[in-house]
């Protein structure tokens, strides 16, 4: 079956430019990652304040008290009150940074490393497609060295951020069905169940796009052994295996979403961030989807420099390459379809998230490191070199010009670090703090240490209400201390906004950095 199910003859060419090309693609491919290493130790203990930091310190926040004791599975992210579990995704990377820290590591740099080292490690299950699916070596290494030099991935693979475990475990599950199909491997059943289920646990929303690639390679590569000769009977075990790999990690993840919105219907703001709660959100609309802000606004001019960098269209050309080869052109088209697939599933989140496509721009990268592969394989082969060398550069300057900023960007003076550290210094670690104008970002809490509710703008008045007559209800048994609001009560919170402003003038200022205030209820 291993032939059999690709009938694929490898490429020949010539041996010593074989070795001449793949050795300087495999010398492109060390720089990349040498790149990748310096730009994470530039940034590696700054404070998480840079692009999202709103996403990056609400996973930080649950890390932390994951490390003072708290529970792994119903883990705290005290942001809204108490009770203080509001589960999102499964804590598998969290856990994971966890242990890294535990090790003496400090938390913002372990949770980059951790992040960085499953952007890296995702190079092992494309080579394993690139191996079974005989594409060549020259196609991986132009593959690999896009991969990690794509802007979207250098820049949100140095974050704290669960975007690349995802990535990885969803690769891996790719790479391990195909592998079961071509070599009939049983280990790579269980390594299927394992990275799927991995993946839907991780992050639900980076699955799909690679469950719609493996549907494609298995109907593929069975109907061809089908075609071949190959007994029914022999293939339907595989069929099964492969459905199996598939719906018990889907399984699995639909459990955890329904565990997870038990424990946020706990929480009174909880019950308004449950998977129901957010369908529209999560989803998007028709509308949407046939938006230019979509396809123009987001796809054009955001998400394909992210990918591509500064050669956007030279990049799209090369695709072309691939009408040399049916073959190639079926993969690369299959890889295009999945690149664009989740625009169409989740369309608001990636409109709204630019780190959201590090879920799917490794399928456009393989799609150009495809079209390479196809240049590569005739006499213009040494031209594969030039493409990955000048694609490669047009990422990183782009990346150094849109992204570089954020990472070497200097944060000791910005007032949220600084009015979270004076929170923390006038508080006890058991003590919480009630935060006003931050929508519900972990921001000011996960730099203060503190357990807290930062009341999110759409609180429902009688939530709002309960509060501002008994402040203390919505804590628990943390103490509440005092309040950290910056400027005035933004107008978002509608009716409540006078309330709110009531309370913060009845509050004795005790530290102040620009409009940012942290008050107390002692006089």
């Amino acid at each position: 079956m291993s032939d059999g199910m690709t009938g694929v003859a490898r490429a020949r060419v010539p041996e010593r430019a074989t070795i001449s090309v793949d050795g300087v693609l495999t010398f492109l491919l060390l720089l990349a990652m040498a790149h990748l290493v310096f730009v994470l130790a530039i940034g590696i203990n700054q404070p998480l304040l840079d692009q999202h930091h709103f996403r990056q310190s609400q996973t930080a926040i649950s890390v932390y008290w994951i490390l003072q004791g708290g529970p792994w599975f119903a883990y705290e992210t005290p942001v809204i009150g108490h009770p203080w579990a509001i589960p999102f995704e499964f804590p598998l990377y969290q856990l994971i940074v966890a242990a890294v820290a535990k090790l003496g590591v400090p938390l913002n740099a372990a949770g980059r490393i951790v992040s960085i080292a499953f952007l890296v490690a995702t190079l092992w299950p494309l080579a394993i497609l690139g191996r079974d699916l005989r594409l060549g070596r020259t196609t991986w290494l132009a593959t690999s060295i896009l991969f990690l030099c794509a802007p979207v991935h250098v820049y949100w693979a140095r974050t704290f951020m669960i975007e690349t475990t995802a990535l990885f475990f969803s690769a891996l599950w790719l790479a391990a069905i195909v592998r079961l199909l071509v070599r009939r491997d049983l280990r790579w059943f269980a390594v299927a169940l394992l990275a799927g289920t991995g993946a839907c646990l991780a992050k639900s929303t980076t699955f799909p796009a690679f469950g719609f690639v493996g549907a494609v390679a298995t109907a593929a590569l069975l109907g061809q052994a089908w075609w071949r000769g190959a007994p029914l009977l022999r293939l339907l075990p595989f069929a099964a295996m492969i459905l199996t790999a598939t719906l018990v990690p889907v399984g699995i993840g639909l459990w955890w979403v329904a565990y997870s919105d038990r424990i946020k219907e706990a929480n009174l703001i909880g019950r308004s961030l449950t998977s129901a709660a957010l369908a529209g959100w999560n989803w998007g609309n028709w509308q949407q989807r046939t938006s230019a802000s979509l396809w123009l606004t987001t796809v054009r001019l955001r998400v394909l420099p992210d990918v591509l960098g500064l050669l956007v269209l030279p990049g799209l050309v090369v695709l072309g390459a691939c009408l040399a080869s049916w073959r190639r052109l079926a993969f690369a088209g299959v890889a295009a379809t999945a690149f664009l697939l989740p625009f169409l599933l989740f369309t608001n989140l990636h409109i709204v998230h630019n780190y959201y496509q590090v879920a799917n721009a490794v399928f456009l990268i393989a799609a150009l490191g495809i079209a390479i592969g196809v240049v590569a394989e005739g006499p213009t082969r040494p031209l594969a070199v030039v493409l990955v060398a000048v694609l490669a550069t047009a990422q990183l300057a782009f990346f150094h010009k849109a992204f570089a900023p954020h990472v070497t960007e200097d944060f000791s003076n910005n007032k949220l670090l600084r009015i979270a550290q004076l929170a923390r210094d006038a508080t006890k670690p058991d003590e919480a703090i009630l935060v006003i104008n931050s929508d519900w970002a972990g921001t000011i809490p996960y730099h203060a240490e503190r357990r807290a509710l930062v009341l999110p703008p759409w609180t429902p008045a009688p939530i709002v209400a309960r509060l501002l007559s008994a402040p203390q209800s919505a804590f628990g048994p943390a103490p509440l201390a005092g309040v950290v609001a910056c400027g005035e009560v933004a107008a978002a919170y509608g009716a409540m906004r006078e309330p709110l402003q009531r309370l913060i003038d009845g509050l004795t200022p005790l530290q102040t950095f620009g409009d940012c205030r942290y008050l107390s209820f002692s006089r």
